[in-house]
């Protein structure tokens, strides 16, 4: 059997020391769900609705599905066929022509978000195409020549946004990859502890990683650790921890009445 070729990072681990942990897009900001809102305002009350429908669902797609950048800015018409989407069951696999180390991992997003992607090919793209005259699969285009819209572009464009909207330092569109991160950890703390699942680091790690597009599950560890702790101490997390210490313990009740049930029924059927 033939095997994979490995690419660079796989075959010189060691040249790329700045990779996952320490990464140069590393950030200690963590944009919250008030700036994601923030950005989608600023966008849509400037620009002609080519620009702010555009920004928007790049906004949308950082945001929900957690890309990275040139991945964002590498998605094709042909990533989005509409019968492929309406015939995904509980989410859409796309396949980014750009990712990191070429790497060519599927990531999974939701069908309302792979639908918003479609609609905006359909409509908005279609416009500016017809008004520029381009001939490009991808979705993201220049709104003077058509061209491919690059990374740089789209980064130049949030970081603007940011600073006029007076946002950290950092906190341009790389950053919501973090709170995408912040959310899927989040959900899997919630789900897992609802239904009696393993919450450690290392399992929660595979899921991350794999949603991130990382070659390795403990990759992330450190970030996991750090916001696995932020959300024990969430609000959030009390409630659904004290609801599930009741449920332990109505069912514990539960078990003790059964038990005192089938004693008092042999006691009885005992006297008679």
């Amino acid at each position: 059997m033939k095997s994979r070729c490995k690419n660079e990072y796989e075959l010189y681990p060691l040249l790329f020391r700045r990779t996952s942990s320490k990464s140069k897009h590393r950030t200690s900001y963590t944009p919250d769900y008030e700036t994601f809102l923030a950005l989608y305002r600023h966008f849509i009350a400037h620009g002609i609705p080519e620009i702010h429908e555009r920004n928007c669902l790049i906004l949308k797609i950082a945001f929900e599905a957690g890309l990275r950048l040139g991945s964002i800015a590498s998605l094709k018409i042909s990533d989005f066929n509409l019968e492929k989407i309406q015939s995904s069951d509980h989410a859409f696999t796309i396949t980014p022509a750009v990712q990191k180390f070429g790497r060519t991992n599927s990531f999974n997003i939701s069908i309302s978000l792979a639908m918003d992607v479609h609609e905006y090919i359909v409509w908005a793209r279609n416009f500016l195409v017809q008004r520029v005259g381009s001939n490009s699969d991808h979705i993201f285009l220049s709104i003077t020549d058509g061209s491919p819209l690059h990374a740089t572009s789209i980064s130049s464009t949030f970081s603007k946004a940011s600073k006029v909207l007076g946002l950290p330092y950092r906190s341009g569109i790389h950053s919501r990859r973090g709170l995408f991160t912040e959310n899927l950890i989040g959900y899997e703390m919630d789900a897992r502890r609802e239904l009696g699942f393993d919450t450690s680091v290392e399992s929660i790690g595979m899921v991350v990683s794999k949603a991130l597009g990382h070659s390795s599950p403990l990759s992330q560890q450190s970030y996991i650790r750090s916001s696995k702790s932020r959300h024990m101490s969430s609000q959030a997390f009390k409630h659904l921890n004290e609801v599930s210490t009741l449920r332990d313990q109505l069912m514990e009740s539960m078990k003790e009445t059964e038990l005192l049930r089938k004693r008092l029924f042999l006691l009885s059927k005992k006297d008679s």
